[in-house]
């Protein structure tokens, strides 16, 4: 009778199981199996995409190393709200670890949400182009380096012609620059530049097929390096007072020549006459007049700008100067941010129009990345291709004379609250990063 029963329920526990597996197996759960006709659900793999990726990426995919799926875990982990090991655009505009801009430059597929192979697809990338970023630097660094001089004796026969200090250093100029310019053409990684890479709009230098010297649809760096040294202007010498603290002899001075002791008044004056902000004073600027004096003085924090509203973010300048000139800085994050108001106002009450909406200076989203606004900037006509360098423009009020503009506040005093108020005319929330005023006083003012 016993022996009976105990058959009895192994039977049942059999078709019980049996049951269970087909009924998972026929929701397509990893570990059961997939029926034929049927994909697995989401997050449990994704084969077609990632030989996809694998296709469009192939160097970054052969690279692939442990550190890079530890890093695309980690952020998987921390943006994947429901934990089923992808991320939607939603679930990273929800976690708040970047902006949500940020989740379409890491969606390499376009398909609206991130796996973790997508991920590590990434992390590879961008680690690869760190790599080959020290390796163009440690290269410049090696050329410029002085070469170790044979013995006495033999130097005589084997020593070549001197470098002119000069010419070794447009060379060291042009190798970085090839390196920085090889990470913005070449799209998939593979350290050269093919024909269908040779265009990139957001590249100043355009089309690269000069670049090609040897005509078989690809530019290697020794190529590209080869062509920058013929396009950049040819070096001259420094003006006389720069002359003498120019050490290394390369034709131009750096901070460590201009000063050797640096402190905030060395560094002030050092940055003044380096207008283009790159570290070191060229020929050029050195005949010219130093940069006039200027202060910037920031607003924290960021403020949300919520949709179809208004907000006002204050800043507080407690320093008693005369404007002599004023610009105004400005970082957003918001998609179509040309549907935005920007005004002024300053302590005396006096609104300056800085953004009317619906014009795009230069194509594409996000106009205001650390953009400046100027009555000086040179006039934009049409819409540009590409931001120019600086980024900046004018505000309306330059070109209608009866509206205020940022050179009537020229006179007034820097004390007091001063206020941007950003008017959003859509749908799209948006952050206000940052925004700050650049002071140049009345006696340093050109």
């Amino acid at each position: 009778m016993k022996l009976r029963r105990r058959t009895i329920a192994v039977s049942v526990i059999s078709a019980f199981a049996a049951f269970a597996a087909s009924d998972l197996s026929a929701q397509g759960v990893r570990g059961f199996g997939t029926p034929q006709g049927k994909l697995p659900p989401r997050g449990f793999g994704n084969p077609k995409g990632e030989e996809a990726l694998r296709q469009q990426f192939p160097v970054a995919a052969a690279s692939i190393i442990g550190e890079d799926r530890q890093q695309a875990q980690w952020q998987i982990d921390r943006t994947d709200g429901n934990g089923d090991g992808i991320v939607t655009a939603a679930e990273w505009e929800r976690s708040g670890y970047q902006t949500p801009r940020h989740f379409f430059y890491h969606d390499l597929n376009g398909d609206g949400i991130l796996t973790h192979y997508e991920h590590t697809i990434g992390y590879a990338r961008w680690r690869r182009r760190n790599e080959l970023r020290a390796e163009a630097r440690e290269s410049a660094a090696r050329a410029s380096r002085p070469q170790k001089q044979p013995p006495e004796s033999t130097a005589a026969l084997q020593a070549p012609a001197a470098i002119d200090p000069q010419v070794a250093e447009r060379q060291r100029q042009a190798a970085g620059l090839a390196g920085y310019i090889m990470q913005v053409y070449d799209v998939n990684s593979n350290n050269v530049v093919e024909r269908s890479e040779f265009n990139n709009r957001y590249s100043s230098y355009g089309n690269l097929a000069s670049a090609d010297q040897n005509g078989d649809g690809t530019i290697e760096r020794a190529e590209l390096t080869t062509w920058l040294q013929n396009r950049l202007p040819p070096l001259s010498k420094l003006a006389f007072g720069m002359q003498s603290r120019d050490a290394d002899n390369d034709g131009q001075v750096s901070l460590r020549e201009y000063s050797e002791q640096i402190s905030e008044t060395s560094l002030a004056e050092f940055n003044r006459w380096d207008r283009d902000g790159d570290g070191f004073i060229t020929p050029q600027e050195s005949r010219r007049q130093p940069q006039p004096q200027q202060n910037e003085y920031s607003s924290e924090p960021a403020l949300v700008i919520r949709p179809n509203g208004m907000v006002v973010a204050d800043l507080w300048i407690d320093s008693e100067i005369e404007i002599g000139d004023l610009d105004v800085r400005i970082s957003i994050a918001k998609d179509n941010d040309n549907f935005m108001q920007l005004d002024l106002v300053a302590p005396n009450h006096r609104r300056v129009p800085l953004y009317d909406g619906g014009w795009l200076p230069w194509r594409g989203a996000y106009i205001f990345e650390n953009t400046l606004i100027d009555d000086e900037a040179v006039p934009i006509k049409g819409t540009l291709k590409a931001p120019p360098v600086p980024r900046a423009f004018r505000p309306p009020g330059v070109d209608d004379n009866e509206r205020s503009s940022l050179g009537d506040l020229r006179g007034a005093s820097t004390r007091g609250t001063w206020r941007l108020v950003v008017r959003n005319q859509n749908d799209r929330v948006g952050i206000l990063n940052r925004w700050s005023l650049i002071v140049t006083p009345a006696e340093s003012a050109p």
